[in-house]
């Protein structure tokens, strides 16, 4: 399965049996039925780019608002379940502050991010007012670390029965007294267990609003043909050439304003050799 294919997250909300999340593998906010794997692409984060992957990790619930936060994505974004709105709040500014978020600390009141390189200041989020401003050395942040707040896969070896990859990289949330429910890192499923079982039952996500999502990953095909592209653990150079082949003979010419596409194809070849 192409990477485009896939939806997929590394971390997830749940509540009244639906799971939010940001995908792993390009810009966009989901929803999905748990129990039937229905899903609903809801938009995309306008003040990311289409093709960045990994924009959020953590992510939490509170005061019925999903806070997403960032990872490679320079924001945290708030999603209303009210009103079914999106807040954007920035965190690091572009291309003056590279780094990415290593950490997330929960408090009460505040939400730290902590870098993942030294030099670089940790930034604090008021949840009242979603004011940012930069922590001193003297600041003592309380909270937790979300890092440490999973919840931990009781039957760890049932994922090597199954051949489930990378399960280092996604997380397990229990969402009832006995329900467990992932999503698959490679592919476009939902992993669900209940306790006591000897067995994995794999949902294949249906996407309910295919035209829509179809729309948006044309634009970020669009990204990843203008962009330079990556090498490892970015788009494989045949996933691409196929995603181009598609969009010609939907009569888009993917050419037109990438000049320089051969070099950008050698380069990426050369740095997966």
């Amino acid at each position: 399965m192409r990477a485009l294919e896939r939806i997929a997250c590394t971390n997830f909300v749940e509540t009244d049996g639906y799971a939010y999340f940001s995908g792993r593998y390009y810009n966009g906010l989901y929803k999905v039925e748990l129990e039937t794997g229905k899903t609903a692409f809801l938009g995309y984060f306008e003040d990311e780019k289409l093709a960045q992957r990994n924009i959020h990790k953590e992510v939490f619930l509170r005061k019925n608002k999903i806070y997403m936060c960032p990872w490679k994505g320079r924001h945290v974004h708030i999603w209303n379940l009210s009103d079914q709105t999106l807040t954007s709040i920035e965190i690091r500014v572009e291309e003056k502050e590279p780094f990415f978020i290593d950490e997330v600390i929960l408090g009460e009141r505040s939400v730290f991010f902590v870098p993942d390189e030294e030099g670089f200041p940790v930034k604090r989020m008021d949840l009242e007012s979603l004011k940012v401003t930069d922590v001193s050395e003297d600041c003592k942040m309380q909270g937790e670390l979300m890092s440490r707040t999973k919840d931990i896969f009781p039957v760890p070896k049932l994922l090597e029965t199954y051949h489930i990859e990378y399960t280092d990289q996604f997380f397990w949330k229990k969402v009832s007294e006995r329900r467990w429910y992932a999503f698959q890192l490679l592919g476009c499923h939902i992993l669900h267990y209940m306790d006591g079982w000897d067995k994995l039952e794999i949902i294949p996500l249906t996407v309910i609003n295919k035209r829509e999502l179809e729309e948006h990953l044309r634009k970020v095909r669009k990204e990843l043909v203008n962009e330079d592209l990556v090498g490892e653990g970015g788009i494989k150079i045949s996933e691409l050439l196929d995603d181009m082949k598609l969009e010609e003979s939907n009569g888009i010419n993917v050419f037109r304003r990438s000049d320089s596409m051969g070099k950008k194809i050698w380069r990426c070849m050369k740095a997966n050799s």
